[in-house]
């Protein structure tokens, strides 16, 4: 049995590692075509040791409705078997009202959706969030007042694509979400052109790195591929990019396909208890780091020796493959320090989480999807924490802790 079990972790390790060349194809306009988007991506990939072919279509303006019968746009989707399919709708019409984008908006997302799927089913849909103009939109503004300003626009345009994730279960790239984060940072850091809405080669940078990171989640942080910037100018946009999707990949893996692996463990003396936590994967691969192997999602394992071990753990969906690997001691008794051991239990109405946590300084937050944090507060172990209201529809919840950040749906 164990040569079996050792057989399959090859296997997956194999289709893990072999896969060297990615191929992504980019639908959008001339927020994709300014500063050649995709050349960036794929700099960056090659940077890393990736291989990424890329191909794209942007005419100006094109809306998701022009896209879903364009007889070019629908030749680049069958033209290959396509790793990622990235697609982003004009730059206004997702932070219009929710009904106008329900109808104008939604309904193409669905139809490339199905486009990309039929020609691939092994093809990730990602969809590609925009950002707000840099003083709102001034030419809808009397029509929809919250995007008059750029705050306001910027809410809407995260909540419609958090939106196209959901319903398509698809990926979302949140470059917006790092503009907003920019801009915060550093409010004189200019990410657009002289018409306050298409990037400059800042902002298209910016935009790279989120995708480099969503696509392969891999930090960009350090990456040699900085373009023409300066070094700290590349820099920031780098720790940006990894701010909000590599601490937060949960939140963007939640609806799509890409598998992203995820463990936590108990111990008692050399017995380990494992839990898996992995996204978007049916298929594990365990290696304990002592020669043993298991298939098992939650698998428990004995240590003939106490000691510090390298644990592996290969996730797979079929299609794609992810892979962690860990270091472990034995020879203790608890919990490993992690955000994940917290007993969770919540009841809808009114909303009370009962949080017992081996952490005596975590962190709850919950947003809605347009990225709106509703409430926040920290708590030590063994706390009761009620918010005030109903929650309907879904949300996420936050837990923060000394060792980063982790996202879990809440759905009332």
């Amino acid at each position: 049995m164990k040569n079996i079990l050792s057989v399959s972790v090859f296997i997956l390790l194999s289709m893990h590692i072999n896969a060297q060349t990615s191929r992504a194809l980019f639908i959008g306009n001339s927020y994709t075509q300014y500063n050649n988007l995709p050349s960036l991506v794929a700099n960056l990939a090659a940077a890393d040791g990736i291989n990424m072919v890329v191909d794209s279509y942007t005419p100006g303006g094109y809306t998701f409705q022009q896209h879903s019968t364009d007889p070019i746009a629908i030749a680049k989707i069958n033209s290959q078997q396509w790793d990622f399919v990235i697609l982003q709708e004009q730059s206004q019409r997702p932070s219009f009202s929710p009904t106008q984008v329900a109808s104008q908006v939604y309904p193409y997302a669905a139809v490339l959706d199905s486009l990309i799927l039929n020609n691939n089913p092994c093809s990730e849909t990602v969809f590609y969030m925009t950002w707000g103009r840099k003083n709102g939109d001034a030419s809808n503004c009397a029509n929809y007042p919250p995007i008059c300003t750029y705050d306001g626009m910027q809410a809407r345009l995260r909540e419609s694509y958090m939106e196209m994730g959901m319903n398509n279960q698809a990926t979302v790239s949140p470059v917006g979400a790092a503009w907003k984060l920019v801009r915060t940072w550093n409010p004189n850091f200019d990410l657009y052109v002289s018409d306050e809405s298409h990037p400059s080669l800042h902002g298209s940078y910016l935009a790279a790195c989120v995708h480099y990171a969503t696509l392969f989640h891999k930090s960009p942080v350090g990456n040699s591929f900085i373009s023409s910037l300066s070094q700290n100018d590349a820099a920031l946009l780098q720790s940006a990019a990894h701010a909000v999707v590599i601490d937060s990949l949960f939140k963007w893996y939640e609806y799509g396909d890409i598998p992203l692996a995820s463990f936590s463990y108990s111990s008692a003396g050399n017995n380990v208890q494992y839990q898996n936590h992995s996204l978007n994967s049916g298929n594990y691969a365990w290696s304990f780091g002592d020669g043993n192997t298991s298939v098992l999602t939650d698998p428990a394992h004995t240590y003939a020796v106490s000691g510090t071990y390298t644990v592996t753990l290969v996730v797979n969906n079929g299609c794609k493959a992810d892979t962690i690997i860990q270091q472990i001691t034995t020879g203790t008794t608890g919990l490993n320090d992690s955000e994940d051991d917290c007993l969770l239990m919540i009841n809808d109405k009114p909303v009370v989480i009962d949080l017992n946590c081996n952490d005596d300084a975590i962190v709850l937050s919950v947003y809605d999807l347009a990225g709106r944090k509703l409430v926040s507060d920290q708590k030590s172990n063994n706390h009761r924490w009620s918010i005030e209201g109903s929650l309907k529809g879904i949300y996420l919840l936050e837990f923060q802790s000394r060792n980063g950040s982790s996202f879990r749906k809440l759905n009332f």
